[in-house]
């Protein structure tokens, strides 16, 4: 009896403007640089039969995914559930403003990854590791 075996390959996007800028989430568009980045794993996997592409609905995942397809008739099949974190109020922030308070808040928030602790969930708004999973 033959053996199906599914092959996941899971990419992250390439560089994009808030990586170079340093921002906390938000849904920037790929650098130039993120952009070849992409374009080189989709020359690097050309060979590499794929049934279906999925990406998040953010724009760097979607332009990573589209560069990736390359030549290949496929659609690409899009999801919230696929998101990153959501850093609630943080969102937008430059790492480097994170000074004094700020900064122990991101700590925190940090810390939250892998704690439950709806206190401080309801008061920045982040999305607790339970709640990420629970997308899918």
């Amino acid at each position: 009896m033959a053996s199906l075996t599914t092959i996941i390959y899971v990419i992250r996007h390439g560089e994009s403007q808030n990586n170079v800028s340093d921002n906390i989430g938000g849904d920037p568009k790929l650098t130039e640089k993120g952009q070849l980045q992409a374009r080189t794993v989709g020359e690097k996997l050309q060979n590499v039969y794929f049934d279906a592409f999925f990406s998040s609905d953010r724009l760097r995942t979607k332009q990573t995914a589209e560069l990736v397809r390359l030549e290949r008739k496929l659609a690409i099949t899009t999801s919230e559930a696929i998101r990153e974190r959501h850093y609630g109020i943080l969102e937008g922030k430059l790492h480097y403003q994170l000074q004094g308070n700020l900064r122990e808040l991101k700590r925190l928030v940090d810390e939250l990854v892998y704690q439950k602790c709806e206190y401080y969930k309801k008061e920045l708004e982040i999305e607790t590791t339970d709640e990420v999973i629970a997308r899918f």
